[in-house]
């Protein structure tokens, strides 16, 4: 995992065509976040920083992270509120294929990502690598990674010079690993029936390794220096 991120970070700021010298404007920095992430399947505040290089050049850098209290109106166990974690970060290359005026920017983007989720989970099941017998537990610890790349399309509307407002939506490929460690009381039901035949319901509680189509969709708000 540290790999993968170092690597494509040293990629993404050493990159000869985003180092170039501007051409028609000065340098902005935008300081956003993005509230979207807020009505995510796992809620976190998120955070980042775009450097605008020229008109045609943008990169940016995005982190965001999840707890128990963002969380909260999820979560009904006290001791699951302790537990609960998330963390991402998110380099990004932007290129401005259209841009008809000051006010609104057309552009696509590649993005890179790596997310992480934690939890202590109870009273819950889960399906071994090896076998598709849903096993039941008291407590389990859960963790589960994701890792890729999107390639994504928005629009870009500033207001006053000052404020940015970024719409986006994208798709690609990711790496999800999911692992269950410190199964408390493992144990199997045949009487006990699943509704996990959806990959959602799948994608927490199959242990193993997929790669998997990734979409990505949200909009950001922002401050421009």
């Amino acid at each position: 995992m540290n790999k993968f991120i170092g690597i494509v970070l040293l990629l993404f700021f050493f990159s000869p065509e985003i180092h170039s010298q501007p051409k028609e404007k000065d340098h902005t920095i935008e300081i956003h976040t993005t509230p979207s992430t807020l009505l995510d399947f796992t809620p976190r505040l998120r955070m980042g920083v775009e450097y605008q290089q020229s008109d045609k050049f943008a990169y940016s850098l995005d982190f965001g992270l999840g707890n128990s209290v963002i969380n909260f109106y999820r979560v009904n166990d006290s001791d699951l509120e302790k537990d609960y974690q998330f963390w991402e970060v998110r380099p990004e290359l932007k290129y401005y294929f259209l841009k008809p005026n000051n006010v609104i920017s057309i552009y696509g983007a590649i993005e890179f990502f790596y997310l992480e989720t934690s939890n202590s989970n109870y009273d819950d099941h889960y399906y071994p690598k090896s076998t598709s017998t849903a096993i039941l537990y008291d407590k389990a610890d859960f963790l589960k990674q994701k890792m890729g790349a999107h390639i994504k399309s928005g629009i870009k509307i500033i207001a006053n010079n000052k404020f940015s407002f970024d719409f986006y939506v994208g798709g690609g490929i990711a790496y999800r690993t999911v692992k269950y460690s410190n199964v408390i009381n493992p144990h199997v039901d045949e009487s006990f029936e699943s509704f996990d035949e959806w990959e959602f319901g799948l994608s927490k509680r199959k242990a193993g390794s997929k790669t998997i189509f990734h979409l990505t969709a949200g909009f950001k708000a922002g401050i421009i220096f």
